[in-house]
């Protein structure tokens, strides 16, 4: 489980900054059938 100080609101719509990033970005993940795929899925960098 995850948490953040911001909501969604905050945050807007989650968009591709630039579209040439679309590549570093997974549309699915292929080891999971169909049927099993996650509504989204992100990273998180902690420094």
């Amino acid at each position: 489980m995850a948490e953040s100080e911001y909501t969604l609101e905050e945050l807007g719509d989650l968009v591709y900054p630039n579209p040439s990033c679309a590549k570093l970005v997974t549309s699915q993940l292929q080891s999971l059938p169909k049927d099993d795929q996650p509504l989204f899925a992100f990273q998180v960098k902690a420094e």
